[in-house]
């Protein structure tokens, strides 16, 4: 019985929710940082421009009393005045972010919401790293991690669940055999780190996580598929030229490139072609 496959973004034949970029910082920014990322400061009218809701998280205290048999926690303090991060979104009718930059003590994250091709996140990430540069000067990272979710929603004619055969392929390494006889939800959480086949020294974790809910014999499918490169040595986000540091682009090319050849792996010819997919292709 075949299948009606629906991907996330059918206007532009893919399937992707979202894209998350990360840098991961070696060492948490001081509070000061921030100064020029609120209201009224160098940075703050730049991001604003494009990313007009802007929220700031306050700095939180958690105090642990331990005691002879059990411990205990005072509720969290927030410190009047004292930043741990601020986010900077543009918001899509839904009420979810087609972009946002998050600045946090220790980490830097980008969230695109509005896919349509790879070149454009990129160019994107581009711009933002840009506005930043002032504040990143001082900062190294220790990993760098892209993460992508794509949704599918699947059902068949007759009304009648059946395993996602016509949307995974059973010959997938990350999937285990035993999908191939589930009529119903299922979970499979992969993970392993491999050697990147590029210039950075270090480890390259990668995380498959396939979420499968049904419900009146309609499945969604939510599939997030993470890779974090964790660096060996410390990578300054600024070059001595000024400049965003030349191999942060490349990087992240080779991350959406792994991805791509995961998230291949998992599906079907068939689900491949509907969302014009080419491991080959950039998008």
């Amino acid at each position: 019985m075949a299948a009606m496959i629906k991907p996330f973004d059918e206007e532009h034949g893919h399937a992707i929710s979202n894209v998350l970029i990360v840098f991961e910082f070696s060492a948490p920014l001081s509070p000061h940082v921030f100064t020029d990322l609120r209201a009224g400061g160098k940075l703050h009218e730049s991001l604003k421009a494009d990313l007009p809701r802007v929220v700031e998280q306050q700095q939180m205290t958690f105090n642990f009393n331990v005691g002879a048999d059990h411990q205990m926690f005072a509720p969290p303090i927030s410190q009047p005045g004292m930043i741990g991060g601020i986010s900077f979104d543009r918001i899509k009718p839904n009420g979810e972010a087609a972009m946002s930059v998050n600045v946090q003590a220790n980490a830097l994250l980008i969230i695109c919401g509005e896919y349509e091709r790879w070149a454009k996140v990129s160019e994107e990430v581009g711009k933002y790293l840009d506005i930043l540069n002032p504040l990143l000067s001082p900062i190294s990272v220790s990993s760098l991690l892209l993460q992508y979710t794509d949704i599918f929603k699947v059902s068949y004619e007759a009304g009648q669940p059946c395993p996602l055969t016509d949307l995974f392929s059973s010959q997938s390494k990350y999937l285990p055999p035993s999908f191939a006889n589930i009529s119903d939800s299922f979970h499979s959480h992969h993970g392993f780190f491999t050697t990147p086949d590029f210039t950075l020294n270090g480890k390259l974790l990668t995380n498959i996580n396939v979420n499968v809910t049904e419900a009146a014999s309609v499945f969604d499918v939510n599939i997030v598929t993470m890779h974090k490169y964790m660096l060996s040595d410390m990578l300054p986000l600024i070059a001595q030229d000024s400049e965003i540091n030349k191999i942060i682009k490349p990087v992240f090319q080779y991350l959406h490139d792994q991805s791509k050849l995961v998230f291949g792996d998992l599906l079907t010819d068939a689900a491949k072609r509907l969302i014009k997919f080419d491991s080959k292709n950039p998008a």
